[in-house]
């Protein structure tokens, strides 16, 4: 079996009360360097599938903070994704958010880690996958 490890990198802005965003600008960690990213005709299937968690990930991220009065102003997301020939062994998603309004509690941490767990791509994945989600809010 082959290990792989696929990592994508997500800088946000966000605007209004919803957490809609503003920007979104992905990288891909290729060769250990951080080179930006866009998903185009040519992308591999499987990254394809990558880029899909990191963007369920984000989504269930920004309106669940949204959901607690949690107002963002930023956020760095990165996914990491192991897999043994193409068959996905962990996820482990890291979203640090700025706030422009809000102040979290670890009640509300622990709800939006454990939403984006449940994210339609996560859920997919079947429960033999290790998903892990951290959130760090500022």
């Amino acid at each position: 079996m082959t290990p792989r490890e696929h990592k994508l990198r997500i800088a946000l802005r966000y605007e209004g009360d919803d957490n809609t965003v503003a920007s979104r600008q992905v990288e891909r960690l290729v060769d250990g360097q951080w080179q930006p990213w866009n998903l185009d005709i040519h992308t591999p299937g499987f990254l394809i599938y990558t880029y899909a968690l990191a963007k369920c990930q984000e989504l269930f991220f920004r309106m669940n903070c949204a959901e607690r009065g949690l107002v963002l102003d930023s956020a760095q997301g990165e996914l990491e994704v192991y897999s043994e020939d193409f068959h996905i062994q962990r996820s482990h998603a890291r979203f640090t958010g700025k706030l422009r309004s809000g102040t979290p509690t670890a009640d509300d941490i622990a709800w939006i880690c454990q939403r984006m767990r449940v994210c339609p791509v996560s859920r997919n994945l079947g429960e033999q996958v290790e998903r892990v989600a951290v959130v760090e809010l500022s």
